[in-house]
């Protein structure tokens, strides 16, 4: 999947998928790789208290500077709850920024779905007309952004990844367990499971759990 993710030219990536199919883990791993890469990697995680714009800048300056790229001419718009800028000025400084970093920058929104439908839709279109080239926006979250994903898919511009792409196969699932299963037993545990990312998880708790050295009796269960 990291493979897939880092070859693909799209600047925009939206993991939709419900709980157990693994986007934290696949967050963690993408910010680990593109860390190690030398990038910024810059990660927010939303709440119900971004669906204030304001809000949300707020916590997306933060957490590009936690990332290591300074935005200082913003500083004092933060703590003044953006009471002499308008937002989307705002948001063209911190663009420009980026931009100017002459580094890549990777953005992760995790939790997307508690913004849906609010303002902060319109905000990641702005965001999104004006991306500048070093800067990979991935937003995960179960279901569908409310921003224009469709517009941005139908111009080859964004890279979807729903429950169906985060199934485990059988060859995953195999190189997962490191070697503990054989073919067959990956294929039936593939098939027992649906590939879902969380059972394969809690099939190798159950092995370690037995210390047993075969899948008989999980994949049976």
């Amino acid at each position: 999947m990291i493979d897939l993710i880092d070859a693909d030219l799209n600047r925009l990536i939206v993991i939709d998928a419900s709980a157990g199919y693994g986007k934290s883990t696949l967050l963690l791993q993408l910010a680990a790789h593109f860390g190690l890469r030398g990038e910024f990697v810059s990660w927010l995680n939303i709440d119900e208290t971004d669906r204030n714009t304001d809000n949300f800048l707020a916590g997306l300056i933060s957490s590009i500077e936690a990332a290591g790229l300074r935005l200082p001419s913003l500083t004092d718009a933060v703590k003044s709850g953006f009471l002499n800028i308008r937002p989307l000025a705002a948001l063209d400084q911190v663009l420009l920024a980026i931009e100017e970093a002459n580094k890549a920058i990777t953005l992760i929104l995790d939790d997307y779905n508690h913004v849906v439908g609010s303002a902060v839709d319109g905000f990641l279109d702005a965001l999104l007309a004006r991306q500048p080239n070093n800067l990979r926006l991935i937003v995960a979250g179960r279901g569908r952004p409310g921003f224009r994903l469709e517009h941005l898919q139908s111009a080859g511009h964004a890279l979807l990844l729903e429950k169906d792409r985060l199934r485990f196969t059988a060859t995953e699932i195999e190189d997962y367990l490191g070697g503990r299963a054989s073919q067959a037993e990956a294929r039936l545990l593939a098939l027992r499971t649906e590939g879902w990312p969380v059972a394969i998880q809690l099939a190798l708790v159950w092995l370690e759990w037995t210390a047993r050295n075969d899948w008989s009796g999980c994949v049976v269960s």
